[in-house]
């Protein structure tokens, strides 16, 4: 069975290493988009354990197209299956206007889509283009993607198709997808995950579990969650240039928001990794939910904070009402 799933990686590699369409030779491929490749092997830590590993990067250039294929693998927690195949490729091909990208390896947490164009001319806030991919049973299904925030070295693109399925991919210059989330299905729940670059791997170092994988979650229903993460990675961008973003997710002229007023926001280098909630008292207008964030810092090392929020119900929509750390 091994052999089996390494043959099929590499005939994959095989057959992307080129571009298709006769490499769009009519048009050179972007340098601007290129820019958005890989230049170093990398590691990136996800939620449950999850670790993947960047540990081989190939180049190919032809006037038309650039293919950079990315192969590693992920770490195997699980020693119980020790001969499963645990390796994967990500190949990103830039053309005139667009990047594509295709994934291969089933234990790698990324895109439930088969094939998607990650990016696309131009480079701009609210650009939005859209293709069609496979994802599970359903077939040339319809995804939109949209950017929904711009910097000098990053892009950030929301993706998602009518069946309600989301995915978030941050793509940074010189080093690829460096944030990815998607939203999926659990029982009744839906539910975040992902993986984030971890600035601290070295290849010669182990890896080991952190303060946040031992740390026991509880569920909370769906709206919140989202309300939580939505307003983590505003805060990311809050502390960082000092964007308003943030005070879409909290009651106006809350104690949260008069918080928020208060903070010196600029300046401040922080990377939203996951949250885990803890524990929760509910009613129907009120809710308070203790919990602990996992942010990496500007040296890569990994930072928790222990919070409880008060939401409020307004209109129907989970809102901040009040912060605090534990």
């Amino acid at each position: 069975m091994f052999r089996k799933a390494v043959m099929g990686l590499m005939i994959l590699s095989v057959l992307l290493t080129g571009c298709t369409r006769a490499d769009e030779t009519e048009q050179p491929y972007d340098e601007t988009l290129a820019a958005f490749l890989t230049n170093a092997e990398a590691g990136y830590a996800g939620d449950n354990h999850y670790y993947h590993i960047v540990k081989d990067i190939t180049d190919q250039k032809t006037h038309g197209c650039y293919t950079q294929t990315l192969s590693g693998e992920v770490l195997n927690n699980d020693i119980g299956k020790s001969n499963e195949d645990f390796s994967f490729e990500m190949n990103y091909q830039v053309f005139s206007n667009r990047i594509e990208l295709m994934v291969s390896g089933s234990h790698l947490n990324e895109s439930d889509y088969d094939k998607i164009v990650a990016l696309q001319l131009p480079l701009a806030k609210d650009s939005v283009w859209s293709f069609k991919a496979n994802r599970d049973s359903y077939h040339n299904i319809k995804v939109t993607a949209t950017i929904t925030d711009v910097s000098d070295d990053q892009v950030t693109v929301r993706f998602n198709d009518p069946k309600g399925y989301e995915e978030i991919r941050v793509l940074t210059k010189g080093k690829g997808t460096t944030d990815f989330y998607k939203y999926y299905q659990y029982e009744q729940e839906r539910v975040l995950t992902g993986y984030h670059e971890d600035p601290s791997y070295v290849a010669d170092v182990g890896i080991k579990s952190s303060d946040f994988d031992i740390i026991e979650a509880i569920t909370i229903d769906q709206t919140m969650h989202e309300l939580i993460v939505n307003y983590n990675l505003a805060w990311e961008k809050f502390v960082k240039n000092g964007d308003q973003t943030i005070y879409q997710y909290v009651v106006p002229d809350s104690p949260a928001a008069i918080a928020l007023n208060g903070i010196n926001s600029e300046g401040i280098e922080v990377d939203f990794i996951a949250f885990k909630p803890t524990a929760m008292e509910k009613d129907d207008e009120y809710c308070t939910l203790a919990l602990t964030e996992a942010f990496f810092d500007k040296d890569g090392q990994m930072i928790l904070n222990d919070m409880y929020y008060e939401l409020k119900q307004i209109d129907g929509r989970w809102l901040i009402d009040t912060f605090r750390h534990q």
